[in-house]
């Protein structure tokens, strides 16, 4: 005799049932998702940390092999007249060899802006929401998100106006061969003095990458900062930065180097006078309290 075998069909979710283990799912990822991003801007922070000290670290490798620093745009070594390396480049491209980057810095002729398509991911902060998915900038050039403080190496023409002018007892010298050395133009102290911070890759409409050195100081591609104002806390790339100042990624502050080498995040509670004197090497002020 056959058997048959009956099959009970089991109860579905009901539709109100189901909206409500969505409900439950939805608040799950709700609160999930502000502890990935905290881990994520952690992360980013860490990277560029990294990043910065390495810069830094390389300033002393250079420092103790030439004896002094490159200006921030400028000749370096004096004396170089070869076509490459390039006798005429950034501060950045000269720490290219301190930076394990050789190739790269042996492969660029006569000024470090010809050099398209040449990416150096550690002068790339992973936090920088204006930086192109490529890494490159105008004329596909590689693009950074830090700028060196001026204020220490000088600028192109060696002039950064009455401050720097009391470097060599009110007489600069140009900017070919360098003329900033550790210690002795930073009597203020390794320790007290920005070496590099943060800055925005792109910043309304305008660009600065690691190669910008076209022989106009100051111009919106230099990789470095010429002016005492405070950085633009909580900035937007978009509407609210400032292509000549520091500017944040996080809303924790903006991260800067040390001359020494250290690393430290400075937040929007610094006065401007702490500030300035972290920026200038030689004005034989304390810093305040508040850095």
């Amino acid at each position: 005799m056959p058997t048959f075998l009956i099959w009970k069909r089991g109860r579905g979710f009901t539709l109100i049932e189901l909206l409500v283990v969505i409900a439950i799912i939805a608040i799950l990822i709700g609160l999930l998702l502000p502890a990935v991003q905290k881990v994520r801007e952690a992360a980013a922070r860490s990277q560029s940390q990294n990043n910065l000290k390495q810069m830094t670290l390389a300033l002393h490798n250079c420092n103790d092999t030439y004896g002094k620093l490159p200006c921030a745009a400028g000749t370096f070594p004096a004396g170089n007249t070869s076509w490459a390396p390039a006798p005429h480049g950034t501060l950045q491209y000269f720490l290219l060899p301190f930076m394990e980057q050789q190739n790269i810095y042996n492969n660029i002729g006569g000024w470090s802006w010809n050099c398209p398509n040449m990416v150096v991911k550690t002068f790339v902060a992973p936090g920088d929401p204006s930086m192109p998915g490529n890494y490159l900038t105008w004329g596909n050039r590689g693009a950074t998100s830090y700028a060196a403080n001026a204020f220490v190496f000088g600028d192109a023409q060696g002039n950064l106006g009455y401050w720097t002018g009391q470097w060599q007892g009110g007489s600069i010298p140009n900017g070919d061969g360098g003329y900033a050395r550790i210690p002795a133009t930073i009597p203020d102290g390794t320790s007290n003095t920005i070496a590099f911070g943060e800055r925005f890759c792109v910043c309304q409409n305008t660009y600065q990458h690691i190669w910008g050195e076209d022989g106009q100081p100051r111009n919106q591609f230099n990789p470095y900062v010429w002016v005492e104002d405070l950085p633009i806390f909580n900035a937007n790339y978009n509407t609210n930065c400032d292509p000549q100042r520091y500017g944040t990624f996080s809303p924790a502050g903006v991260m800067v180097s040390l001359m020494d080498g250290s690393v430290r995040l400075v937040t929007s509670g610094i006065s401007q006078n702490t500030w300035v004197d972290a920026l200038l090497p030689n004005d034989g002020l304390p810093l305040g309290s508040d850095w």
